[in-house]
């Protein structure tokens, strides 16, 4: 759940943080789980971006550099001119392609600039191939730049998305099934790697196709898919229906830039005293003067703490670097994530 304030920092942790404690939240093993074998593919490539209005490199020479061996290649010979042009950008071009991409489909990239360009705004992404780690090119991207409705009010736009703006030009070969002595197997792996949810898994898929899952020691789950009157697609999709019990994420993740907080699962804080200007947090400890916030158990948990903070009127960054403070304590049972 996430709360936003601008002030005071307002977080409520509602029954539906508690759920682990009292009903147990099942999701598809295909929620949290992916085929091992399957994987995108990151592409990168040079580019040049042409049509800007005035807004492009000035004294990088990489994009005037780029076209005139361009042109040159075309049989126009530019060599004698001193050419300069700020119509005209040098980018870096990425994208990333899903398992199973075909020569045909399009895929979405991201244009950014390298050199001193202000804006790459209005212009257009000249024929650029992306090549994957070993230089092997995949797709070929070009496009107008168009900025996203969130940027139209910026002066400057230097990174541009552009949906569908490589077609590739490569299949990537990825195997959905393994084939191993004559079984047809497929590899599950944990998006958020637990042992404990890797267990549940395996024993899941155990109890109803009859010991077809191993968890090996590389945290994959095998399932052979082979000696059944089903295909082995069949199966594999069935498999992937079940439901297990998952586990809660005991982490807090904060943004200060907003305030935003998002808590799941049920955080503990043990016993702490953190002093914040002129006043103190103590938890686990006999009630002092004031001002001083008391909470007397042993033990209790960051909604219960930032529940108490907010009645007393705390603002919000007197908030965070409390719960940044009893985090480096060791007293927060859970991860704390500051973006």
């Amino acid at each position: 759940m996430i709360i936003k304030t601008s002030a005071v920092l307002s977080i409520f942790l509602l029954f539906s943080l508690f759920v682990p404690s009292i009903y147990a939240l099942s999701m598809p093993i295909s929620g949290i789980t992916r085929i091992a074998t399957l994987r995108e593919n990151q592409l990168v490539g040079y580019g040049i971006v042409v049509g800007l209005p005035g807004t492009g490199d000035t004294r990088s020479p990489l994009a005037v550099e780029s076209i005139r061996k361009l042109l040159e290649h075309r049989g126009i010979e530019l060599s004698g001119l001193d050419w300069k042009s700020k119509n005209m950008a040098a980018v870096m071009v990425m994208g990333s392609v899903p398992a199973f991409a075909r020569p045909g489909d399009k895929i979405d990239i991201w244009v950014s600039s390298i050199g001193d360009a202000r804006s790459l705004r209005g212009g257009f992404l000249l024929q650029t191939p992306l090549s994957d780690p070993s230089s092997n090119v995949f797709a070929v991207a070009q496009g107008a730049l168009a900025a996203a409705d969130t940027d139209r009010g910026a002066r400057s736009v230097n990174t541009v998305r552009i949906p569908g703006g490589a077609i590739m030009e490569k299949e990537v070969l990825q195997p959905l099934l393994v084939e191993d002595n004559g079984k047809v197997y497929a590899r599950l792996r944990l998006i958020d790697f637990s042992v404990t949810m890797a267990s549940r898994i395996t024993e899941a898929v155990n109890e109803e196709f009859k010991d077809r899952a191993v968890l090996d020691k590389d945290g994959t789950i095998r399932v052979e898919l082979s000696g059944d009157s089903r295909p082995p697609l069949t199966m594999l999709r069935e498999m992937l229906e079940l439901s297990v019990e998952v586990e809660a994420v005991n982490r807090v993740v904060v943004d200060p830039r907003s305030g935003s907080v998002v808590m799941g699962g049920n955080v503990g804080i043990s016993r702490v005293s953190v002093s914040r200007g002129k006043m103190q947090v103590r938890i686990g400890y006999r009630r002092k003067a004031d001002p001083v916030l008391q909470l007397v158990e042993e033990s209790t948990t960051v909604s219960s703490l930032v529940d108490a903070l907010n009645k007393l009127g705390v603002e919000a960054p007197d908030i965070l670097e409390i719960l940044k403070a009893i985090h480096a304590a060791g007293a927060m049972h859970g991860e704390l994530v500051i973006l």
